[in-house]
């Protein structure tokens, strides 16, 4: 699982300012799980949930004071638009938030160490 998301360290706010972009590849799946989510994700208008074909991909998202628009388009000349999504409830004010990576392998007795590989060639943060 790769996670993009904005994290806020202060601690002022209950869930971080934490807006995420979520990739999980299950294995064999023939398309990976896309998600757009802005915390908390247990509220089901918070997470708006996509399949992503195999490919290369530009995802972004544009905080304004009471909407975040997610996009997720396919990184080749012609850009076309996979998932596109408007978030206007429960959108968090700014603060000190920053931008974070993770990647997630799944892990168990069961499995040999899984590899991965992600790579990003290009980002871009103007808070």
């Amino acid at each position: 699982m790769l996670q993009l998301f904005t994290w806020d360290y202060s601690g002022d706010s209950p869930n971080h300012r934490e807006m995420d972009v979520v990739i999980l590849r299950r294995q064999a799946a023939p398309m990976a799980t896309a998600r757009f989510v802005v915390q908390p994700y247990q509220v089901s208008t918070n997470t708006y949930e996509f399949n992503l074909p195999p490919g290369a991909y530009a995802h972004s998202f544009r905080w304004e004071a009471e909407k975040i628009e997610f996009a997720t388009s396919s990184a080749s000349r012609h850009r076309r638009t996979v998932a596109q999504h408007n978030f206007t409830l429960g959108v968090p004010t700014s603060g000190l938030e920053s931008v974070r990576m993770a990647l997630y392998l799944p892990n168990s007795a069961s499995q040999h160490p899984t590899e991965a590989e992600v790579v990003i060639d290009r980002f871009e943060y103007a808070p």
